[in-house]
């Protein structure tokens, strides 16, 4: 089947065919590399060893965590418009996506494996330290994050939570509490989610409250303090955030 007509059935097909195309979309990316409980897959070819290079990355990102479950996790990359489109649905502008519990699947999208990089809309590569390798561990992350909660849960967890523990997983290392502090007393717009579309001021919230309060992961999901007491907590303690 054309790529246009896999296009047209997608948009008039019924839920039913949807939900199996996010479940089992395999047969729409026919390249594909393995490594341990984790597999990557794409509609364009790429370097194998390369592949397993970034794996082996989103491997030890996951690995750090407590939330960490062991379960394999596959990370589909969309790079035809179709298939964006058919896929990440009402989420088309997202650079990646995650439909758990209907799977455990994750989407990214414009991703160039062999470079290790995620790609703007306007096709320039996102600036390290967030690789592929970052937004691939930062989607399964939402997976581990979702498992510790009833749907009912989920819908209730506050989004700074959410965020900031993925971004926290998806970056693979300790939090630069004062560093990030820093960067939001200097005025830092990486430090403002409404204006950047980055998380880490939810990640220094994260960080500082679960060092301030000796949490692990699992308890600061669990307390779902909303973001206005996090940011007190901080601003308090320290005297000197805004």
């Amino acid at each position: 089947m054309k790529a246009a007509a896999i296009a047209v059935f997608f948009c008039v097909a019924p839920a039913g065919t949807a939900v199996a195309a996010l479940t089992h979309p395999q047969p729409l990316f026919p390249y594909h590399a393995e490594y341990g409980r984790l597999s990557l897959h794409s509609d364009r070819p790429f370097d194998a060893g390369r592949a397993n290079q970034i794996l082996a990355d989103v491997e030890r990102r996951l690995s750090r965590s407590s939330l960490n479950d062991d379960n394999a996790h596959r990370i589909f990359i969309i790079s035809s418009e179709w298939r964006r489109r058919a896929l990440l649905l009402w989420n088309a502008g997202a650079a990646g996506v995650n439909y758990y519990p209907l799977t455990r699947n994750v989407f990214l999208a414009r991703a160039n494996i062999d470079r290790d990089r995620v790609m703007t809309s306007t096709g320039e590569p996102k600036s390290p330290p967030r690789t592929l390798g970052y937004y691939a561990a930062h989607e399964i992350a939402h997976t581990l994050i979702k498992e510790q909660l009833t749907p009912l849960q989920q819908l209730k967890l506050p989004r700074w939570i959410n965020e900031g523990l993925a971004d926290d997983i998806g970056f693979g290392d300790d939090a630069d509490i004062e560093g990030l502090i820093q960067r939001l007393q200097a005025g830092d717009p990486d430090l403002d989610p409404a204006r950047s579309g980055y998380y880490d001021r939810y990640r220094l919230l994260v960080g500082y409250v679960m060092k301030h309060r000796g949490w692990v992961p699992g308890g600061l999901i669990a307390s779902c303090m909303p973001q206005s007491e996090a940011e007190g907590e901080l601003a308090a303690d320290r005297g000197r955030v805004r």
